[in-house]
């Protein structure tokens, strides 16, 4: 009993070691209690197993342990670095730049993971190799199914549900409230939106002076910060003088940003930046602000 005992505590302290930094509350942590209870109780069942299975069951539940723990250490750096989770940015960036970069900010946390895994490698070998225990057989079936519907809702769901976002994005459409909004302001003229095929451009008779600014790295969130009052005081006095707009679909690299409002369209960057800079075919005959 004792040797699962340390089995559930060195399943248990990594997982409330990140979830510490990351969220401190009270459903997590239960959440990593029931899930090391239910993997050091799987582990166990594997003494009863035949050897030739016992060692392939053991390796993919310490697996499945370490991309959990690996997962939430992921997500807790990306909301320490980013404020948010697994958004699009996060697979539009993924690259070996991004790698450097999250070392360079995190080489504690992530030297230390890799440690925790050479050292728990053998430890868990160790304490496996001098225990034994019988368990009945549905006493393992309900650890397996706790550890499945923890799995579920957990960072490695979270990242697997971003990733189908991001691979199969929405297409995104104008609604009518949307529409009759942007008539009133006078963005557009009628209910009619043109094609891009039709879209026509001209000078107008009387010009007007029209300023863009391009904020990088920048979100309508950050002006209302309570933790930094007054971060941005001349934006905040432009935001109650003038219009807001919502934006119908977001950027993820600048230069998209920058044809995407001035051109009225998203460019495809399947290819990044080459997407419009190879042949320069796709912008070519695009009416556009400039």
């Amino acid at each position: 009993m004792k040797k699962y005992l340390w089995l559930f505590v060195l399943f248990l302290a990594p997982l409330i070691a990140v979830q510490v930094t990351h969220i401190l509350a009270p459903w997590p942590i239960l959440v990593h209690v029931l899930f090391s209870a239910a993997l050091t109780i799987l582990l166990g069942y594997t003494q009863q197993i035949k050897q030739r299975f016992k060692l392939l069951f053991k390796g993919l539940l310490i697996t499945v342990y370490f991309v959990f723990l690996f997962m939430l250490l992921f997500e807790a750096i990306l909301f320490d670095y980013t404020g948010s989770g697994f958004t699009n940015e996060v697979y539009f960036h993924f690259e070996l730049e991004s790698l450097r970069i999250g070392f360079g900010q995190y080489p504690v946390q992530i030297l230390a993971f890799v440690c925790l895994v050479v050292v728990y490698v053998f430890l868990l070998n160790k304490i496996l190799r001098e225990t034994t225990q019988k368990n009945h057989f549905l006493i393992p079936l309900l650890a397996l199914a706790l550890v499945g519907t923890i799995t579920i809702h957990s960072a490695l769901a979270r990242f697997i549900s971003g990733l189908d976002n991001y691979l199969w994005q929405p297409v995104i459409e104008l609604n009518q409230e949307l529409i009759n909004e942007y008539v009133d302001l006078g963005i557009l003229q009628n209910q009619t939106l043109t094609s891009k095929k039709e879209l026509r451009a001209s000078i107008s008779t009387v010009p007007q002076n029209l300023i863009l600014v391009y904020l990088e790295s920048f979100n309508a969130g950050l002006m209302e910060l309570d933790q930094y009052p007054g971060l941005t005081p001349q934006l905040n006095q432009l935001s109650q003088n003038y219009q807001n707009l919502n934006h119908l679909a977001s950027s993820y690299v600048t230069i998209e940003g920058i044809i995407s409002s001035q051109c009225g369209t998203m460019i495809p960057m399947t290819a990044g930046n080459n997407t419009f800079l190879n042949n320069g075919d796709l912008l070519l005959k695009m009416p556009c602000l400039g």
